[in-house]
């Protein structure tokens, strides 16, 4: 009998973007600066994660509203990848964002709102996503809403598609996380900046961190995936991790959230439990990190790191170490 293929994981990308990353060494405010090197790269964290799934081997499908000459040039090279792209095309202007990073790999991100979705477009964009999230489906609802969308879509759509068997993760910070987690999503992935914003209070020490995923569990997150940045990450599931990654050269951190996630996804869709899961995502992130981009790259990426990376439960750490403070 030939075995019926798992449905294949889905995201959305609803304020996709093209992005242009410029290494400047010493870059200043009010002067010609000097890029030693620029890339383009077809990016949203929807986007971006649907390109490192494909990357190590997923069956994967990206919705996205692409608009005007940039988004032409996203669905060129998306489909120049081999990704299963369905675009919904929208009247706007699809934007472009500028990423600069010096020569200590800290980036400096200008990041333009996107454009408007009318009523019409945002239903082709439904439409689109229910017409490839089948029962069984992992579905990614990923980065910032449009203007003019409402915060409470991510929610309305997360019940939408669980009713019809699917499994929902998101990945989304302030009044857009806030709005979605009464739905009750599989699992969150916030970074720390997004969890603060959507709780009203700092994260400055690994306890802080311990406490805001379980707020956030509390307010409907089955699961959560707190990115740490530098720190790595905190997952909190069947038990709380803190996945610490080691130390490399640091190239860029754009999309290091992203691979974090795809990371995870990937790990849990071929079994490896919750803290193989975490070793191998905290990993990833590390890799797209000391290498930048523009791909992802396959899990042999990571492999030389999956050793080095530690994972401590929260129960074993005291608590004065986890009051240290880490973040001002």
């Amino acid at each position: 009998m030939t075995p019926v293929p798992s449905p294949p994981v889905v995201t959305l990308t609803l304020n996709p973007a093209l992005d242009l990353h410029e290494e400047v060494p010493g870059p200043r405010l009010h002067a010609l600066n000097r890029a030693s090197r620029g890339t383009f790269e077809p990016s949203g964290k929807g986007i971006n994660v649907a390109r490192a799934l494909h990357e190590l081997g997923l069956e994967v499908t990206a919705v996205a509203p692409l608009g005007g000459p940039l988004g032409r040039l996203i669905r060129e090279a998306l489909e120049a990848q081999g990704l299963n792209l369905r675009a919904c095309p929208v009247a706007g202007e699809t934007r472009l964002n500028v990423k600069i990073a010096d020569q200590a790999g800290r980036t400096t991100e200008f990041n333009l709102p996107g454009p408007a979705l009318s009523g019409e477009e945002l239903g082709r964009v439904w439409d689109a996503l229910r017409s490839v999230a089948r029962p069984g489906s992992w579905v990614v609802l990923a980065g910032s809403l449009p203007p003019g969308v409402p915060a409470t879509l991510y929610g309305d759509w997360t019940r939408a598609l669980q009713a019809q068997g699917a499994t929902v993760l998101l990945d989304a910070g302030g009044e857009a996380l806030r709005g979605a987690l009464a739905s009750g999503p599989f699992l969150i992935k916030p970074n720390r900046e997004e969890a603060q914003a959507a709780l009203g209070s700092p994260i400055r020490t690994r306890q802080d961190a311990l406490d805001a995923a379980r707020r956030l569990r509390a307010l409907g997150a089955r699961q959560v995936a707190l990115s740490l940045g530098a720190q790595g990450a905190l997952l909190l599931g069947e038990e709380a991790v803190f996945a610490t990654p080691p130390e490399v050269v640091v190239r860029s951190t754009v999309g290091c959230g992203d691979a974090l996630l795809a990371g995870l996804i990937a790990s849990l869709r071929w079994g490896r439990g919750w803290q193989g899961a975490a070793r191998f995502a905290t990993a990833y992130a590390a890799a797209r990190a000391q290498h930048g981009g523009p791909d992802f790259g396959a899990a042999g990426r990571a492999q030389p790191l999956l050793d080095a990376v530690q994972l401590v439960g929260a129960a074993e750490q005291g608590a004065q170490e986890r009051g240290v403070e880490l973040w001002t």
